[in-house]
């Protein structure tokens, strides 16, 4: 997806372990971009990233560069665009200041 989407680089040596780990938000949203072919799997997988970054919003943790990596990749791939609703909205905006 890199030559595409270049703005989300990840290193040539990461692992889905190592990405589990250290940024699993971001590899949660590289699976929903990845199942593009499985729209039931997608929708589960953007309602769990949209639940996480829902819920560190409110409860005041800190925005994170993983979190901005994983709005990016999410909004970008993410297939059943249609109709967006008023979380994804916020989230959204979210991204936009967090990008400025």
């Amino acid at each position: 997806m890199t030559p595409h989407f270049p703005f989300v680089v990840l290193p040539s040596d990461a692992s889905v372990d190592t990405l589990q780990q250290d940024r699993p938000l971001l590899l949660l949203a590289i699976f929903a971009a990845a199942a593009y072919d499985d729209i039931p799997l997608q929708r589960r997988l953007g309602r769990e990233i949209t639940q996480s970054i829902t819920h560190v919003m409110l409860h005041g943790a800190a925005m994170s560069l993983e979190i901005l990596q994983a709005l990016l990749v999410h909004l970008a791939w993410y297939v059943l665009t249609i109709s967006v609703s008023l979380v994804e909205a916020t989230i959204i905006s979210h991204a936009e200041a967090l990008s400025s």
